[in-house]
């Protein structure tokens, strides 16, 4: 672990996924002050690997023209993440096990995209790590919003 700027290496984490958003005309909305900055201990390889698979899924669940939006807000000792789409959502079934290496999640995206199952597992694995939690709320048709922390650094 290193002491990183959350919000410079947010923005830094965000580049490789600005091409498949630009591939579906889904606009990446920053909802946090880019100028300010607040320092995390992280590993910033698994940071990055979280925030990157989260919002790859994002984009793969969004349909054409929707919109993503990444939040950063610093509430007690937390620096909470949340990443916001206008996808598909999912159903409460497919909530209570998304973190699981399952099958049984679709991995389909809007336009066919392919996935293996084991992001969202990584990424919780990465967060516990890290002595952070990680969870979702979706509603089907309508998008999912998924959540995680990182202890400020003290």
């Amino acid at each position: 672990p290193i002491s990183l700027d959350v919000i410079k290496a947010t923005n830094e984490f965000l580049r490789p996924t600005l091409i498949n958003a630009e591939k579906k005309n889904i606009e990446i909305y920053r909802d946090y002050d880019e100028s300010s900055e607040q320092i995390i201990l992280a590993d910033k390889n698994m940071l990055s690997r979280i925030v990157y698979n989260l919002v790859i899924n994002a984009i793969k669940f969004t349909p054409r023209n929707g919109r993503i939006t990444i939040g950063l807000t610093a509430e007690n000792d937390n620096i909470k993440f949340s990443i916001k789409d206008t996808g598909i959502g999912m159903s409460p079934d497919q909530v209570a096990k998304i973190f699981e290496d399952s099958t049984d999640v679709n991995k389909e995206g809007t336009e066919g995209e392919k996935g293996t199952g084991l992001g969202l597992s990584i990424c919780m694995e990465f967060v516990k790590k890290h002595s952070g939690k990680i969870w979702v709320e979706s509603i089907q048709g309508k998008g999912s919003q998924f959540y995680f922390t990182f202890p400020i650094k003290s």
